[in-house]
């Protein structure tokens, strides 16, 4: 794996990655019913997508701790927020959620578009060259 150069930047836009996926992940997850009574979004779908977003915090966690993060991984965390976009914009073809359910899917899917978009950046940055 091709580490990147020392970015402090980068380390601390992983770091907010991750904190939003522990945050959303614990209110999907362990606010299911709650937020399925807001939302008119399916419980399982609210649960399963909260945990998926545990060990995707985690891995972001330990890219966002090392002093040179590993480009490949970064890249993968990348890939891996333009999916859950993708996956979120997805989801009104299968889920007819109410107003307020629409507002936090395009929400939600908005904040991880601009870590992406944030990530992205980071990585295309001069001082992130590989080794």
């Amino acid at each position: 794996m091709s580490p990147i150069h020392s970015n402090n930047t980068l380390q601390n836009i992983l770091l907010l990655d991750a904190a939003t996926c522990v945050g959303a992940g614990a209110l999907m997850a362990f606010g299911s019913k709650f937020v399925a009574g807001l939302t008119g979004i399916p419980v399982p779908l609210l649960y399963w997508a909260g945990l998926i977003l545990f060990p995707v915090a985690a891995l972001m966690i330990f890219a966002g701790l090392q002093s040179s993060p590993s480009r490949p991984i970064v890249w993968l965390i990348v890939l891996g927020n333009v999916g859950w976009v993708i996956a979120s914009l997805g989801v009104f073809a299968f889920v007819a959620p109410n107003a307020l359910g629409t507002i936090f899917i395009l929400a939600q899917a908005a904040v991880v578009a601009v870590l992406a978009l944030l990530e992205h950046n980071a990585l295309q940055r001069p001082h992130t060259a590989t080794a």
